[in-house]
């Protein structure tokens, strides 16, 4: 059977009301969340049920709550009830049962619900469904704002109106339904039952266990979504932030301005910088774990874009999200390495440029104006206040861009001593020139797994001027500052001294050039380097025609 309620917001200054259809048997708590998306709320507060006519008898001292919501069960020696026991058949019996629902107790949205017809179940339809609505409720946290005659909930169309509601009933239904079947580690979306893409063949992280990082992660995701920092930050409003700990700079652009892809883009350190430039200047960078650079993305997709892993994260914490556009999705971009949800080392980089954006919104309503990076050649930059004693205070500056490339720190030596003292032996200078590099190679592997996909690395060590191979390496681990040094001193060893002058790229050389400054290397950093180019391109040639079974 279905249950036909007439839900009305009272004390909003106009009527704002529903009429709902659902089935009877419904637990009050999906009851809940059926109320917050008809009336657009956002599941941001606390709520509860309070019966006031059951089986057509007068209930003084009933609620219907959250387990935990104990301050909020009404009248004190009264009876309460969990919202994920009970369900509407247990204490809706008659038509003119009644009950409200009360939404914030801060600012005290009340919504009287009434039992106005039990009808038989309709072939074809999907419940619950909005058959009536009229006007619109408050926005969030507006009870001031509603009591200074500052909003405005008439609705010119009430139709156009009940049509928008029902769309958002669509996707919650879709969400509360079983949407992810799993089936042998594989999952399909059960609107669409194509083949699985590229991403999805990877085998996907381990079961997603609740752990705090994650959980405040989440809530902070929802407020800066509600925030809607995409309405005052345009696209090229892009501010550095530098985290404490590590010195490391956070390039962050927030996204949305054009009205689509909401969200936030983080650029790791000077390769993140240039590679935003390219960015703004309309050329598209491939983020495909080729790249040079480190870039963690959250955006805000609709439900039934999100994969299995990313929906699961959600659901195992509290933070609830709906509508279109609304679910946050955590992207970790590493060089070398296949585009995978972030870890939680990566989300606290997130928390962290969420909150600096926040506060930039406060200091841009204050007057703060942010510079142009290419016209002005300057930037904001956000940094802890050395006046404060608090690591969480940080304070806005304008620095020149070309100023804060100077500043940044050099990667250090990683190697051991023991390895140290093997470099210093080498004595023997070789007239030789040569192009040194590292780089991933497209051929993704595994560990175990649920580990992140990685490209092996190879290194080169080509003379710069006939194209002789002196030294070459595949190794089967992504490319880190240690494995790039590990392997550098590998080819001095193969080479038996050290080189006239060392020519590598701008990647490589971040990692070898604190060795090439201790042992005062000439050296030269290259865009382009062509022999070890002819090299590769001969080698991946070679390596696909052995794939393809050819001679």
């Amino acid at each position: 059977m279905i249950y036909e309620f007439k839900i009305t917001l009272t004390d909003v200054g106009v009527p704002v009301s529903r009429t709902l259809q659902i089935e009877k048997d419904t637990f009050f708590y999906e009851f809940h969340e059926t109320l917050q998306v008809v009336f657009d709320w956002t599941n941001s507060h606390l709520f509860s049920f309070f019966m006031n006519v059951s089986d057509g008898k007068v209930q003084n001292k009933v609620t219907i709550t959250l387990k935990e919501s104990t301050m909020f069960q009404g009248p004190s020696g009264g009876s309460s009830c969990d919202v994920e026991e009970a369900r509407l058949s247990d204490w809706f019996i008659w038509p003119k049962d009644k009950a409200l629902y009360v939404y914030d107790f801060g600012d005290d949205w009340t919504h009287e619900i009434e039992l106005v017809d039990i009808i038989d179940k309709q072939a074809g339809i999907e419940y619950p469904i909005c058959t009536a609505a009229e006007n619109f409720a408050p926005p969030e946290d507006s009870r001031f704002e509603l009591l200074e005659g500052q909003l405005n909930l008439v609705a010119k169309n009430n139709e156009q109106l009940l049509r928008e509601i029902n769309n958002e009933l669509d996707e919650y239904k879709t969400t509360t339904e079983n949407f992810f079947v799993d089936d042998e580690d594989e999952f399909i979306c059960a609107e669409e039952n194509d083949a699985p893409t590229s991403t999805q063949e990877i085998i996907p992280p381990a079961d997603i266990t609740y752990n705090e990082v994650w959980e405040t992660t989440l809530a902070q995701a929802k407020e800066f979504l509600q925030k809607k920092p995409w309405e005052v930050l345009g696209e090229e409003d892009i501010f550095v932030v530098k985290e404490p700990e590590e010195n490391t700079f956070l390039f962050c652009r927030v996204t949305g301005e054009s009205g689509d892809d909401f969200g936030l883009e983080i650029y790791f350190g000077w390769e993140g910088f240039f590679a935003l430039l390219e960015r703004l200047s309309g050329n598209e960078i491939a983020l495909d774990g080729m790249q040079h650079e480190q870039v963690l993305i959250m955006t805000f997709e609709d439900r039934t874009d999100l994969e299995k892993v990313e929906y699961n994260l959600i659901k195992t914490h509290s933070t609830t999200f709906r509508g279109k556009k609304s679910w946050p999705v955590f992207i970790s971009y590493r060089p070398s390495f296949f585009p995978w949800q972030m870890d939680e080392n990566e989300a606290e980089y997130v928390r962290l440029a969420m909150r600096e954006v926040m506060q930039v919104l406060e200091e841009q309503a204050a007057g703060l104006e942010i510079p142009h990076i290419v016209d002005e050649e300057e930037i904001l930059l956000r940094e802890v206040d050395n006046t404060e004693n608090d690591d969480t205070a940080f304070v806005s500056h304008i620095v020149d861009v070309e100023q804060l490339i100077e500043e940044e720190e050099e990667d250090e030596i990683v190697l051991s001593e023991l390895e140290l003292r093997r470099l210093s032996k080498m004595k023997e200078g070789l007239v030789v020139s040569i192009e040194f590099t590292i780089l991933p190679l497209e051929m993704p592997l595994q560990d175990e797994d649920g580990g992140r996909v990685f490209f092996p690395f190879l290194s080169l060590a080509v003379d710069a001027n006939s194209g002789e191979v002196y030294y070459h390496e595949i190794s089967d681990s992504p490319i880190t500052i240690y494995n790039s040094q590990q392997a550098f001193l590998r080819a001095l060893d193969k080479l038996g001294g050290i080189p006239n002058e060392v020519m590598t790229d701008p990647l490589t050389a971040r990692a070898i050039l604190p060795y090439l400054d201790i042992c005062d290397f000439n050296f030269s950093i290259e865009e382009s380097l062509q022999m070890t180019t002819n090299v590769v391109e001969g080698l991946m040639e070679f390596m696909l025609d052995g794939f393809d079974g050819s001679d």
